[in-house]
């Protein structure tokens, strides 16, 4: 939870209920985070590659943003997220370098998207507008018990030396999907033509020490590893597996049937990670042409 106000009031108390009644003290937070906007629109950009072309303008009317060296851009620094203001659509991204433009605007560049996972939201274009929290350091997270997971909270914020009802307090509403267990998108989709059939292969992500630089596979850090595949056309979904390996063969006799199925036009791979107490991720995709060299 991200709250800003000016001035500070040094302890802001938030207030939580499973209904509009009944509101018990949830946490103190003491910290303030710092929020600002999008003064233009932001495209999608390259995955693991810093974007030197694209220069950003925000508005940060409370917070000095400055440039770093790469050491400490690469440690880390400088991070963002930028979003709608909803629980779960957020992607984070830093910035290397912060040029003053006029007061409380900034224009950002040497920047890198899509971390913590959050690639697998990118959209096409962040518009105009669009909410901007700085996350060094991070907001407190909320506390949430597992069996809270989709159920509707509310909240009553405001200064902890202020009581509940008095006017000042700010209210919200938020569904919650416990989004720290959710698994990452899977990377590095490839496709195989082989003899008999197409294989579908790709890279398996983690949360858990996936960081390190070593020899090996990543920690599975689930129950067990599994995956959902799906074929689709337009939306319609005509196939779906799940396998347990990073890989699924996808027949050439299933493939020329789903084709008829969908008037010869092309089809949709998709593949998400499965997680015992989160469900699926999002997918990686791949567009499977109809001008495939396969015989049945």
């Amino acid at each position: 939870m991200a709250v800003s106000a000016q001035p500070w009031p040094g302890r802001v108390a938030v207030y939580a209920s499973d209904s509009l009644d009944d509101y018990a003290l949830a946490q103190v937070i003491t910290r303030q985070s710092y929020i600002g906007r999008l003064c233009s629109p932001l495209p999608a950009g390259p995955l693991g590659l810093i974007d030197m072309g694209t220069q950003l303008l925000v508005e940060m009317p409370n917070l000095q943003l400055s440039s770093i060296k790469l050491q400490a851009f690469l440690a880390g620094r400088n991070k963002m997220a930028i979003g709608d203001g909803s629980a779960g659509n957020w992607e984070i991204v830093q910035f290397q370098f912060a040029a003053l433009r006029e007061r409380g605007v900034y224009q950002l560049s040497g920047l890198l998207r899509g971390l913590h996972g959050s690639d697998g939201f990118m959209p096409a274009e962040w518009p105009s507008g669009s909410l901007l929290v700085t996350l060094d350091p991070a907001p407190p997270q909320i506390s949430a018990l597992p069996i809270k997971r989709g159920i509707e909270r509310h909240f009553r914020i405001g200064p902890a030396a202020k009581p509940l009802d008095d006017p000042i307090f700010q209210s919200a509403s938020q569904v919650f999907l416990n989004n720290l267990l959710r698994p990452y998108r899977p990377c590095h989709l490839q496709l195989r033509i082989k003899a008999e059939a197409i294989e579908f292969a790709w890279l398996r992500r983690g949360r858990v020490d996936a960081d390190l630089w070593h020899e090996g596979d990543i920690p599975l850090a689930e129950a067990a590893e599994l995956y959902r595949v799906r074929i689709l056309a337009q939306s319609e979904v005509l196939r779906e597996a799940y396998p347990e390996r990073p890989v699924w063969i996808y027949e050439n006799a299933w493939y020329i049937s789903d084709l008829k199925a969908n008037n010869m036009n092309g089809l949709r791979f998709e593949v998400a990670q499965l997680s015992d107490r989160f469900g699926p991720g999002p997918s990686a995709y791949m567009i499977i042409s109809e001008n495939l060299e396969i015989r049945a």
